[in-house]
């Protein structure tokens, strides 16, 4: 059974090729492009991340004996997508480049093997990774506790003051907080999850948060117990030379 996801009008077709369907006893008739085109222009998206492009991408999708594959210049013979419709083809394509290039982006290139350096040269001449860098927001885990809220009414307001416990402090609108950190008030600590702006750092979104128990300053006596337990070079065992 062939499933069209999306209109072979989102497609620049030529001549088409007709395929039976079928669906419980009832038979219907779909035509498909036997070849379309398909264009990538200034990006292109795969869930929450977005791939800035260097130019303009196209490639051609064409059937073959079980399936249909998608050929984008530039991209080929190392990435090809398949799939039982052109929409499918697409997505396996942008899912096969997410993760290479997410699995290749922290590497440098004498951490790579020859294959991965082949793939990356690839991916470069096709992604701004310098956009990328610069545009792709960073999410970490931060711990800190509610301070206030300004402009509040009835307890609420349209601003949260947090302070992280690096000893840092941030004003939060209402609508960049997660509804987890929206419902907490003054006093509370929570842990998130939080979006950052890649170079300046500066707050994006809390995405999630979560009310935790609040964190106490540790005693000078704890810490330089904790601190006198941490291996030193003179733990480390003997060497003997022969």
């Amino acid at each position: 059974m062939i499933l069209l996801d999306l209109p072979p009008e989102k497609y620049d077709s030529q001549p088409v090729m007709t395929f039976t369907i079928s669906g419980g006893q009832a038979s219907r008739m779909r035509s498909v492009a036997a070849t379309s085109g398909v264009a990538w222009d200034e990006m292109f998206e795969v869930g929450q991340t977005v791939y800035p492009l260097r130019q303009r991408v196209s490639g051609v999708i064409s059937p073959g004996q079980d399936c249909f594959q998608l050929h984008m210049k530039g991209l080929t013979p190392v990435f090809i997508g398949t799939g039982s419709t052109p929409a499918r083809a697409e997505l396996d394509l942008k899912g096969q480049i997410h993760g290479i290039f997410q699995q290749l982006y922290g590497k440098r290139p004498f951490q790579m093997t020859e294959q991965e350096r082949a793939a990356w040269t690839l991916l470069e001449q096709v992604i701004d990774v310098r956009r990328y860098s610069e545009e792709t927001p960073v999410e970490g885990r931060e711990i800190g506790v509610v301070l206030w809220f300004r402009n509040s009414k009835f307890g609420i307001g349209s601003h949260i003051k947090v302070r992280w416990l690096a000893g840092r402090e941030e004003l939060v609108p209402v609508g960049r907080a997660s509804r987890e950190l929206a419902s907490l008030r003054p006093g509370c600590w929570f842990e998130a999850v939080v979006q950052r702006e890649p170079v300046s750092d500066k707050l994006r979104r809390v995405l999630f948060a979560e009310k935790i128990d609040p964190v106490k300053p540790m005693k000078v006596s704890e810490a330089q117990a904790y601190w006198d337990a941490i291996p030193t070079i003179k733990d480390l065992p003997v060497s003997v030379n022969l």
